[in-house]
């Protein structure tokens, strides 16, 4: 599912899986990130979204995370990367199918992932970001995730920028 909308005046090219509310990414990072979307699904049956806010509306990062999670019609075999440019902070909600498979490498990917985008080129830090998820997934998660279930899973929540729950 994708759809195109104007921002500034630039087009941008959105699907399911990427909502870029705070407007990091250009076209191409987000064609970037649709590509290794595509080559994660085909290997694992998963797919990494990524959101990014300047505003939460007054929720946690957290419930904000697990909201778009179910908006976004995840399932139990996907992963949602939160950015909020406001807070600075992360957060990873996880399928529960992913969450058993979650280790130090993800948490670390995910961390350096998030200072990069904040502190360099967000384009350049989402293509590296999504090159290394897409070499932990081919490792950790090949011929395990079964198809992707129509209705979404039920999600696990996990750590944000501090490490904490």
């Amino acid at each position: 599912e994708i759809c195109a909308c104007l921002v500034g005046s630039e087009m941008c090219i959105r699907d399911r899986y990427i909502r870029d509310e705070a407007g990091l990414f250009t076209r191409s990072a987000e064609n970037t990130i649709k590509d290794y979307n595509d080559k994660i699904y085909s290997k694992t049956g998963s797919h990494v979204a990524i959101l990014t806010t300047a505003d939460t509306g007054g929720m946690s990062l957290e419930g904000y995370t697990n909201s778009a999670f179910d908006a976004m019609g995840l399932s139990e075999y996907d992963m949602l990367f939160s950015v909020d440019t406001d807070t600075q902070t992360w957060y990873v909600t996880t399928g529960a199918y992913v969450a058993d498979y979650a280790d130090s490498r993800l948490e670390s990917i995910f961390k350096d992932g998030f200072a990069a985008i904040l502190d360099t080129d967000a384009d350049e830090a989402a293509k590296d970001l999504y090159k290394d998820l897409y070499s932990w997934c081919k490792s950790n998660l090949t011929g395990a995730a079964a198809p992707q279930a129509e209705e979404p899973g039920a999600e696990s929540a996990w750590h944000d920028r501090g490490g904490s729950t």
